[in-house]
């Protein structure tokens, strides 16, 4: 006997609504069917996960963890900021000494920029159409002639520095400024919607929480924002994750906090679930974690699988 994904239902209901000598019916391998099919049903929003582990690339296709394939080969030279497309076709990252990388989920380079030998942050373009990187407080862009808008700020000193930015689908963009000034050190998060300024959040430091704004990138439908909070012991990873609804900074709809660190957050609105690298202890092991806000019984913890970062659109 085999199931099929739409008889999921009516099988969830005839389990739970017979007695237990006509469950008896169904084989063994029948039930073991019936239960995986709910378990993959239970995982389904999760799907497409980039990751960087053990200096090389993964794509994780389901919850499951024998769905994790390696797509690189051994490298000495270091990798970071990887980054999967909106189509869920391609995988961008940074390798030192060779440029931006792009793959796709089999591995098969596509593209290197070699041109791009020094980069912040980097991520794609809305509609996959080219990628854009940060360096030395600006936005670039390559693979396309779209102009980002400058990352300016009200800010009076001369170090400031744009330490975080981002670009939606949408084409809005957030960009974190810290600077020093004679109050003190300070970060401030910028929002151009529709090229326009908007301030939404300023920080000059707070006694009570010592982490400094950090981080900042958009969720996957571009509606929301998600911050990150580093302190210097624990750098580079953020200590205590917000997220933002609507990009109005007024209060958090969610909020998390380790002290060893919070690697790569990523929110999807539409599922409002959330993905991140998740610190074990102290030693600084990064491990796999998957929030569903809406249901908890879909939300997991992989320990056993160490990364350093990971993308999920």
């Amino acid at each position: 006997m085999y199931f099929k994904q739409p008889l999921l239902l009516i099988l969830i209901i005839f389990l739970l609504g017979c007695e237990s000598s006509f469950i008896d019916v169904l084989s063994d391998e029948e039930v073991e069917q019936v239960l995986q099919i709910i378990e993959e049903e239970n995982n389904s929003y999760i799907n497409n996960i980039a990751i960087l582990k053990d200096n090389n690339i993964y794509l994780m296709k389901d919850a499951d963890k024998a769905s994790l394939i390696k797509l690189t080969n051994d490298s000495n030279s270091l990798r970071k900021n990887v980054k999967i497309s909106y189509d869920n076709q391609k995988i961008l990252y940074f390798e030192k000494n060779l440029g931006v990388v792009i793959i796709d989920t089999t591995g098969e380079i596509l593209d290197v920029a070699d041109e791009i030998l020094n980069a912040e942050q980097i991520d794609w373009l809305p509609n996959d159409q080219g990628i854009y990187y940060l360096y030395n407080s600006k936005l670039n862009v390559y693979g396309n002639d779209i102009e980002l808008p400058s990352l300016s700020s009200n800010v009076y000193s001369p170090n400031k520095k744009v330490i975080s930015a981002a670009v939606s689908i949408n084409g809005d963009v957030a960009y974190i400024i810290d600077y020093n000034s004679s109050y003190g050190q300070g970060n401030t998060l910028y929002v151009k919607v529709n090229d326009e300024d908007k301030t939404i959040f300023e920080s000059a430091g707070n006694p009570d929480y010592p982490a400094e704004l950090a981080y900042v990138n958009f969720s996957s439908d571009g509606n929301s924002i998600i911050l990150g909070y580093q302190d210097d012991y624990y750098d580079p990873y953020p200590v205590k994750v917000e997220i933002y609804d609507e990009l109005v900074a007024e209060s958090p709809i969610k909020s998390y906090e380790n002290p060893y660190g919070i690697a790569t957050p990523c929110y999807n609105s539409d599922l409002n679930a959330f993905a991140s690298g998740y610190a074990i202890s102290s030693d600084g092991e990064i491990g796999l974690t998957f929030i569903n806000l809406n249901d908890s019984d879909k939300s997991f913890s992989y320990d056993d699988i160490i990364i350093t970062e990971l993308d999920w659109k």
